[in-house]
């Protein structure tokens, strides 16, 4: 809606005063501007307010043919498209309004004695250049007192009815209101202190609302559940939930409620559920599931715009609300964090990281007693694999220098110096001495929390996988110093797989060794080359203890004077053995 014009209560009337200046997108649409920085109709609409005496003048007309030559390029249709010769390097698109646009509805509640449960706010985000955006915008143009919202208008023909599918339970009738707090309880103690994305005040709150409320079918907070109790049963070990499993596969269902089925309601709980479900799949399953999570995380935040700063986003409300102090941490927080495991993940398994346009989203501080400023740190130190090798340098010295305050976070830090590692290694790269010994170091601390982690049971997805890869990158370093370490990454790696006794930890340990022994006849086969070179000279008989131990010359006589022979001041320095020459000096 266009932006409220106050009006004045003096009954006396006032002439019209007319702006000196008006902006480019007032001027565009030929409405009125007050000339303020940014005037009042942009900062209503969300334009880019730009007054013309700032923008870039316009290129010079050529002054020749030449220099005015176009290039034609042929269309399927014979007709032909001119562009500018030049146009590879002609600067980039410059927009006389906000990039993007976005709208904010509350969702109503469904259960009115459950309505802090259920205020959801359904956002839409979209580029301004989207077909989206594009009737919205036009009707702003044009002045319509109620311009289109951001809707898919025709965006097919609707000529089939859209399926209206609802879960026949809920999470309610899976497990108890009790079993939800311990393994809650569980999750908040071990996994919310590295990604903290919810408010643990409310939570709990929350929850006893939803299973007392009468209509929770198919929520976004009943999806947030269903990955809080999943994790919270996951490190509970042997004392996990029977039905850990039938959850899982719930909280999936509603997931994918929200993102391939209609009406597609997104909220930002939706992407912390999609960031706890990520982290439970790489703790469990295979790689690609835990990728695929990941991405989804971060499309469905970019979706609600939390890759932009709310304090400067401007939306379409209905109705008009004022954002808190925690909401904004949090929408911070699970944006940052959701981009941060996409990264790394995709580091780990060899994929395309998710890449968004118009970031700009405040980077989150350290907080005391939080470690998750320090979790998102980590795992964006992974560089680029498109990078330079300047880099790729830079991003290992990054690695090796980060602080860790828990052991879980020196596994985490040895995860990302092995994807840079392989990286070097990919590329044929030598590190030097100095970045040898750092990665080393780096492995020990890490093998350290190895050991603490099996001692607590904390059962994080790389406690096989770092010291399994630590064998690996300590047979590729291939230096004694490397060498040295292996005994202990073996016996940690052992050790571990004795307490996680599991078909994939043991796989790890057979790899382990088979390549230690692979390492093993690689030396042999090549000690083997040494000793039948030394077996080929044989064995030499030491000089005897007659024998001069200074270069003997025959005939001295028949060499002429010594003033033919250059020492090289090595005489004037006394260093040659007098007697050596005596006989030939007159």
């Amino acid at each position: 809606m266009p932006p409220i014009r106050h009006t004045s209560p003096s009954p006396h009337i006032k002439v019209r005063q007319r702006s000196r200046r008006a902006c480019a997108p007032c001027r565009k649409r030929k409405i009125k501007c007050d000339g303020d920085e940014p005037c009042a109709a942009c900062t209503g609409y969300g334009y880019n307010c730009i007054y013309a005496e700032r923008q870039s003048q316009a290129s010079p007309k050529p002054r020749n043919l030449a220099s005015a030559m176009t290039t034609s390029i042929p269309t399927p249709n014979s007709n032909r498209i001119t562009m500018p010769s030049n146009a590879t390097e002609a600067p980039p698109l410059q927009r006389d309004d906000a990039p993007y646009l976005a709208a904010e509805s509350r969702v109503p509640a469904a259960d009115a004695n459950s309505a802090l449960l259920y205020q959801s706010i359904k956002t839409r985000f979209t580029s301004s250049s989207s077909a989206i955006a594009f009737p919205a915008k036009l009707g702003i143009s044009l002045g319509v007192a109620e311009p289109p919202r951001l809707q898919a208008f025709a965006w097919n023909p609707g000529s089939r009815q859209e399926p209206n599918f609802v879960p026949d339970k809920t999470i309610c009738d899976i497990i108890s209101l009790e079993q939800m707090k311990s393994f809650a309880e569980k999750y908040f103690k071990e996994v919310h202190i590295y990604f903290g994305i919810i408010s643990q005040e409310s939570f709990v709150g929350r929850c006893v609302e939803f299973w007392a409320s009468s209509n929770k079918h198919g929520t976004d907070f009943e999806a947030l559940i269903c990955g809080v109790v999943a994790l919270g049963s996951y490190f509970s070990g042997v004392a996990g939930s029977p039905a850990e499993a039938e959850i899982v596969e719930h909280g999936r269902i509603l997931l994918d409620l929200s993102t391939a089925h209609p009406p597609c309601f997104l909220s930002v709980k939706h992407v912390s559920a999609w960031i706890l479900r990520a982290i439970y799949l790489r703790c469990t399953t295979r790689p690609h599931l835990s990728w695929m999570a990941s991405c989804a995380a971060v499309h469905v935040a970019e979706v609600l715009g939390l890759h932009r700063d709310i304090r400067t986003l401007r939306m379409t409300q209905n109705p008009p609300r004022n954002t808190t102090p925690l909401e904004e941490d949090l929408r911070r927080r699970k944006f940052w964090v959701a981009m941060a495991l996409n990264q790394f993940l995709a580091a780990e398994y060899g994929r395309t990281r998710v890449q968004l346009d118009h970031v700009d989203c405040t980077p989150l501080l350290p907080k005391a007693g939080d470690l998750t400023a320090q979790t998102i740190a980590i795992m964006q130190s992974v560089p680029s694999p498109n990078g330079t090798v300047s880099d790729l340098y830079s991003a290992l010295n990054v690695a090796v220098a980060l602080p860790v305050d828990s052991p879980f976070h020196s596994l985490l830090r040895a995860d990302v110096c092995f994807c840079i590692y392989r990286m070097f290694r990919s590329t044929n790269l030598a590190l030097s001495s100095s970045q040898t010994g750092a990665l080393l170091e780096i492995l020990k601390v890490a093998l350290d929390g190895v050991k603490f982690l099996r001692t607590m049971r904390y059962c994080w997805w790389n406690i096989i996988g770092t010291p399994f890869h630590c064998v690996c990158v300590l047979l590729s370093i291939a230096t004694s110093e490397s060498l040295a370490m292996i005994p202990n990454a073996l016996e940690t790696l052992k050790n571990t797989v004795a307490v996680y006794d599991s078909h994939i930890s043991n796989e790890a340990l057979r790899t382990a060794h088979a390549l230690v022994q692979g390492a093993k006849a690689k030396m042999a086969r090549e000690m083997a080359s040494l000793e039948t070179g030394l077996s080929i000279v044989g064995d030499l008989a030491e000089d005897g203890p007659g024998t001069n131990q200074y270069l003997e010359w025959a005939a001295w006589e028949d060499m002429g004077r010594l003033d033919y022979f250059d020492f090289g001041g090595y005489d004037d320095a006394g260093l040659l053995d007098p007697g050596l020459y005596s006989g030939l000096q007159q």
